[in-house]
């Protein structure tokens, strides 16, 4: 696989989009193993200058480290409060699927629906079962409706009938 070159690297950190010799690369970088760190190192390049710029300040040592350090922390929160957006569009930036995830997160995703499925089969109505049965064409199982029991659910210490949840009462 390769790899890009400094230049190449620093301008994809600042959101340069990489030649598409590299878009395998840029999807294990993205997708791959440890990409939360590399997001995270990536995201705080382009605040580097500004760092500079707060510890040039004058001042004692121990303002300007402050000054550092709160925007090291903000840089820190934003890089990765807009993670998932970042990735979706550097993954569309590069002509890969905006919602690709890695591999193995996406096998272990399945694996657990697949378990949450088969031990809560009735919480998964087929989509077209839903729609026939929204429209009619087929007669809905009477034990559920909207995934909820028909018989009264007991929540806490009060008692509350499933046919109120349904707004039917």
């Amino acid at each position: 696989m390769n790899r890009p070159n400094p230049i190449q690297w620093i301008g994809y950190a600042f959101g340069r989009r990489l030649p598409d010799s590299l878009r395998d690369w840029v999807r294990n970088d993205l997708t791959g193993k440890y990409a939360t760190p590399r997001h995270i190192m990536r995201g705080l390049v382009p605040f580097t200058p500004l760092f500079v710029v707060f510890s040039l300040f004058p001042g004692e040592l121990w303002l300007r480290g402050s000054m550092v350090l709160l925007a090291l922390l903000l840089a820190l929160f934003y890089t990765t409060a807009f993670m998932p957006m970042n990735r979706a569009h550097r993954l569309a930036k590069h002509g890969l699927p905006a919602d690709l995830q890695n591999p193995e997160r996406a096998r272990r995703q399945a694996l657990e629906r697949a378990t949450y499925a088969a031990q809560h089969p009735h919480r998964f109505l087929s989509t077209d079962r839903r729609a026939q049965v929204s429209q009619g064409f087929v007669a809905a199982d009477p034990s559920i409706v909207d995934g909820l029991p028909d018989r009264p659910t007991r929540i806490g210490s009060a008692r509350i009938s499933s046919s109120s949840n349904r707004g039917d009462a």
